[in-house]
């Protein structure tokens, strides 16, 4: 990526965590945080994605989640919103295709999207090479239901006779984070 489109993105994401900040006013002003993502590990990872988390919402005072992911070919997510936080994507590396109601958008490195809360969407890899994009989710918190859905994972798989129920535990311990509404080839959500 160029230092032109790195720069040109940055105040994007800066105005969208100032407006978030401003907006919040229970939000607690975060301490100045200073990270160097190359040297984090992937926290979790599933089958065909991998995500580090870069900042946290205890890091940020609540106000915001970074996290970086990586995708395999074929990797997509159900429809799904967040009805209490605005999500972004901007990419690093390949392609990260993005639906909404009746649009679905292929981008490239140096792509930036941003998804207003309650918003259904869908996301996901249809390439047949790795993308690898940086989410922020303003407020913070989602890192836990990927952590409690990883440990799932840990434990069974899709597909296991028990699995069903106790995804549905871990959505319902999450339901003011996330909104499972079908399938990535629903219509009209």
């Amino acid at each position: 990526m160029s230092i032109r489109k790195l720069l040109y993105s940055v105040p994007a994401v800066l105005l969208l965590a100032a407006n978030v900040i401003s907006q919040n006013s229970d939000a607690k002003m975060p301490r100045p945080l200073v990270v160097d993502s190359a040297k984090i590990q992937p926290t979790t990872t599933f089958t065909t994605q991998s995500m580090k988390f870069i900042a946290s919402s205890a890091d940020t005072g609540g106000v915001t989640t970074v996290f970086e992911s990586s995708e395999m070919p074929g990797y997509k997510t159900t429809w799904h919103r967040h009805d209490n936080a605005e999500e972004s994507f901007y990419v690093l590396a390949g392609v990260l295709t993005v639906k909404f109601a009746h649009e679905t958008h292929s981008l490239g490195p140096g792509s930036f999207v941003l998804i207003p809360r309650g918003t259904p969407h869908a996301q996901g890899n249809l390439t047949d090479t790795p993308a690898r994009f940086i989410t922020t989710v303003a407020p913070g918190g989602i890192e836990e239901f990927f952590r409690d859905r990883s440990e799932l994972l840990k434990a069974i798989k899709p597909g296991d006779p028990d699995y069903d129920a106790r995804y549905r535990v871990i959505l319902e311990k999450h339901k003011d984070r996330i909104a499972i509404i079908g399938p990535w080839d629903m219509k009209n959500p």
